[in-house]
C-alpha cells in the first residue's frame, strides 16, 4: 500500500484533519487479520454499553473516522472498573493515552486493575479519582494533559446536571476534529427517581440544567447561528463556538468540534436571511434563556461540587 496516499485518505476523514494519521502495522496484527468491530470487542469485554444500551449500534460508524488515528487521546468519564479502557485500547489502533475519570475510588489501585488486564499498555494507562462535577479538579486534571484529548466520553453520574458542567469543561479540551460523547442521557427524561444516589427532577421538555438533554439541543442552534445573523451566540458561555455537529441517538449524543481546516468557517457564503429577519424571535429566545438562570441553578445544586 502507498502510505503516503493512505496517510492522505485518513487526513480527509471526517473530524481528524489536524490529527497525525499513518498506515499502522503493529505487534496486534492490524495489518496481519480483520480488524474486530466495535461489537465483537464489547462483548469480550463485557461492558453493558452491548448488552444493556446498544451503543456499538452507533459507535462503529461514530468512531470509524479515530480508528487509525496515530497517537490517539481518548478520555473517558466513570471508567473505575477498567473494562471500558480495555475496549477502547482494543479498538483504537495505536493510541497515545487512554484514560479514565473515576468517583470515591483509589485511583492508584483502580489503574493497576486495569494494568492487570492490559499489562503490554499500562504506560498508556492512567486513572484519576474525581467528582465530575468539580471544576477545580477537571481543571488540574486537563493541566497534567496540556495535549488535550481526541475523544472525551461520558459514562460518569448520569445525572445532567454534572453532565452539563462536565462538558463545560473539558469540550475546550478537545482537540480539533475531535469528538464529546454524553452517554446515558436518558436520565434527562425522568420526572421523579434516582440515579447513583442523585434525585432526578427533569422531564421531557423541562429546562436545564434539570434536563441535560435541552441544554445540549440547542447546540444545533449554535452551529447554526449564521442563518440568524448572531456570529457570537452561545449557550455554553462562549465555549461552543467551534461545535461543528451535533447527533442525537437511542440515549447517547455525539458532538464533533471543528476540524483545522482554513475554508471550513468560509461556508455558508452568502447566507439569504440577516437579523432583521429573524431579530424579533432571537430577542425572545434570548430572553428565555436569561429566565431559565441555569447557571444559578447549577451554582445552588447541592449534588454539584463547583
Amino acid at each position: 500500500m502507498d502510505t503516503s496516499a493512505a496517510s492522505k485518505a485518513a487526513c480527509e476523514t471526517q473530524g481528524v484533519s489536524l490529527l497525525s494519521v499513518k498506515t499502522v502495522t503493529s505487534t496486534r496484527g492490524w495489518a496481519q487479520q480483520e480488524p474486530k468491530t466495535i461489537k465483537e470487542i464489547f462483548e469480550e469485554t463485557k461492558t453493558d454499553k452491548l448488552w444493556r444500551h446498544g451503543y456499538h449500534r452507533y459507535y462503529e460508524t461514530q468512531l470509524a473516522p479515530y480508528r487509525k488515528v496515530d497517537g490517539l487521546r481518548l478520555l473517558e468519564i466513570g471508567a473505575d472498573s477498567g473494562i471500558s479502557l480495555a475496549a477502547w485500547m482494543e479498538y483504537f489502533h495505536t493510541p497515545a493515552a487512554v484514560q479514565g475519570i473515576a468517583y470515591g475510588v483509589d485511583a492508584k489501585q483502580a489503574k493497576k486493575k486495569a494494568c492487570d488486564m492490559m499489562p503490554d499498555q499500562c504506560d498508556k494507562l492512567a486513572i484519576y479519582s474525581l467528582d465530575q462535577s468539580d471544576k477545580t479538579a477537571l481543571t488540574d486534571m486537563a493541566k497534567q494533559n496540556p495535549e488535550g484529548w481526541d475523544i472525551v466520553i461520558d459514562d460518569g453520574s448520569h445525572y445532567p446536571g454534572h453532565q452539563i458542567i462536565s462538558f463545560q469543561q473539558l469540550w475546550p479540551k478537545i482537540r480539533p476534529g475531535g469528538m464529546y460523547v454524553v452517554e446515558d442521557i436518558e436520565s434527562s427524561y425522568v420526572d421523579n427517581g434516582e440515579v447513583y444516589g442523585y434525585q432526578l427532577k427533569g422531564g421531557i421538555d423541562k429546562p436545564p440544567p434539570d434536563n441535560a438533554v435541552e441544554q445540549f439541543k440547542r447546540l444545533a442552534d449554535v452551529v447554526n447561528r449564521k442563518h440568524f445573523g448572531q456570529q457570537e451566540f452561545s449557550v455554553f458561555g462562549g465555549i461552543d463556538q467551534d461545535v461543528a455537529e451535533v447527533d442525537f441517538a437511542h440515549g447517547i449524543i455525539f458532538i464533533r468540534k471543528k476540524p483545522a481546516d482554513p475554508d471550513w468557517d468560509k461556508y455558508p457564503s452568502g447566507v439569504v436571511f440577516t437579523r432583521a429577519n429573524t431579530d424579533q424571535s432571537f430577542q425572545s429566545y434570548q430572553q428565555k434563556l436569561k429566565t431559565e438562570n441555569m447557571e444559578g441553578k447549577l451554582k445552588q445544586d447541592t449534588n454539584n461540587k463547583n
